[in-house]
């Protein structure tokens, strides 16, 4: 029997994208892309781990960064 593991959407993660915006409006340089990466190859490895399949596991990264841009956006709106 062979299964789809489907996870929950990393684009609507509200407060991770909240905290991945705050940390990366906080942080600069080296630093920030640093722990950029890390936090993606963190969240690509917890979905892997879960049986997610590699095309969707990288569809879920790029919609999650995109929601933390919009979310950079609305930071920068509210200064």
């Amino acid at each position: 029997m062979t299964f789809h593991a489907i996870a929950f959407p990393a684009a609507r993660r509200r407060s991770e994208i909240e905290q991945a915006a705050r940390m990366l409006n906080e942080t600069h340089g080296a630093a920030a892309v640093l722990a950029w990466k890390e936090l993606m190859r963190s969240m690509a490895a917890r979905m892997q781990a879960m049986g997610v399949a590699e095309n969707e596991v990288r569809e879920q990264i790029l919609d999650f960064q995109a929601a933390v841009q919009i979310e950079l956006q609305c930071i920068a709106e509210a200064v």
